[in-house]
């Protein structure tokens, strides 16, 4: 199954420098940047994410949230043929920069 996360550049958890004790150690940065709404899946899923976290990521987010596009002033990114359960993952990785596989 291929999809938009096919190719996402993934980038390594966020550096270590400036970092405050939130549960999982992000930057307080990630959380300055404001939340995009996502729709995954056919069934439309609702996930939100901090932007900053996203595109610090993810060069896919980063493009589509920097400014030049519609995504970027609407907040919002569906993405109708995803699976919520992979996305769910991907999220999780980037919130705590860790991968489990079952």
């Amino acid at each position: 199954m291929s999809g938009a996360f096919d190719g996402l550049a993934l980038q390594p958890p966020i550096s270590t420098t400036s970092i405050i004790n939130v549960g999982a150690n992000i930057s307080a940065s990630i959380f300055a940047g404001g939340i995009v709404n996502l729709s995954i899946g056919p069934d439309e899923i609702p996930f939100d994410a901090h932007i900053e976290l996203l595109c610090a990521h993810s060069s896919f987010f980063d493009k589509a949230l920097d400014g030049r596009f519609v995504e970027a002033e609407t907040k919002y990114i569906p993405f109708p043929d995803e699976d919520p359960a992979i996305f769910t993952e991907f999220l999780s990785w980037a919130y705590t920069g860790q991968f489990t596989c079952t």
